[in-house]
């Protein structure tokens, strides 16, 4: 059976980033509620959309949904109860909101301003001191990309409102993935799979390449993908490297990943706990 690290509905403000998923609140009291709610129905990490997102139109991509002292109610609450609290954060704002309320995790980290996206040195130091893990959520697929006649809706208007092209916006990106590097930010490939077509399930590998892709090792960013998100998921004690008494997870590719790293979107085998997956 796959691991699942599960965080439920995430916390939102009305009529916010994925209202439609049902976590909607409007006050501190709803906030510490929401978060006793989840920990009771057993979430093993509680997320919080702290800004808006590309898919929900209208929320502030700018801007954050919630102030510094909301969104630490939600983090001592969850922290309370033993479970820690990822925050979504697209624009600078959000993502300063997030660190001073104290969360552990960062999804996005894409530093969105009135004046385009913009990751200080600073911010990046203050994040990396901050123990905080931030995932990017690359692994996109260029070639879907390509072969589409425009950027989906969302997308093309905050491109439109940073002033900039999609090659632009995704090689700002990589280099701000290498600085993130440079920093001693914790960084953790993701997809965010399955939020539009450039985004499919099984393509975390593409996640682990883009980090290559922006100036990392690979064998720096197979750890990030491996033992790095295992820690962030709070399953280091037992999985993320080949080690006695931890399980015997293992991806076999068709290629040699120092020679050819693509070969790791090449996959011949999966064992989970010793089991093989397929023959």
């Amino acid at each position: 059976m796959p691991r699942i690290v599960a965080a439920g509905p995430p916390l939102t403000t009305p009529g916010g980033h994925c209202h439609f998923l049902g976590g909607e609140a409007a006050t501190d009291d709803e906030l510490r509620c929401a978060v006793l709610e989840r920990a009771e129905r057993g979430v093993d990490v509680v997320k919080v959309m702290a800004g808006g997102g590309f898919l929900t139109s209208g929320s502030d991509m700018v801007g954050a949904q919630f102030g510094v002292d909301s969104l630490r109610v939600v983090v001592e609450t969850a922290h309370g109860c033993g479970l820690p609290v990822l925050a979504h954060a697209h624009s600078a704002v959000a993502i300063e909101v997030a660190l001073a309320a104290g969360v552990d995790g960062i999804e996005h980290f894409t530093g969105v301003t009135q004046c385009g996206a913009v990751l200080s040195d600073d911010l990046l130091d203050r994040t990396a001191a901050a123990g905080v893990a931030v995932d990017p959520t690359m692994g996109n697929d260029r070639a879907v990309l390509d072969r589409m006649s425009a950027p989906p809706p969302a997308v093309l208007a905050i491109m439109e409102h940073l002033g900039v092209g999609i090659d632009e916006f995704y090689a700002q990106r990589y280099v701000d993935v290498g600085r993130m590097r440079a920093h001693g930010v914790r960084v953790v490939p993701g997809v965010d799979a399955g939020a539009g077509p450039v985004k499919a399930h099984g393509n975390a590998w593409r996640a682990v390449l883009d980090l290559v892709t922006a100036g990392w090792p690979l064998r720096e960013a197979l750890a990030a993908g491996t033992s790095g998100a295992a820690r962030a998921c709070g399953l280091a004690a037992e999985t993320g490297v080949l080690r006695p008494g931890l399980a015997a997870d293992l991806l076999v590719v068709d290629g040699d990943l120092a020679a050819e790293p693509d070969a790791l979107g090449r996959p011949v085998q999966v064992v989970v706990r010793g089991v093989p997956l397929s023959d």
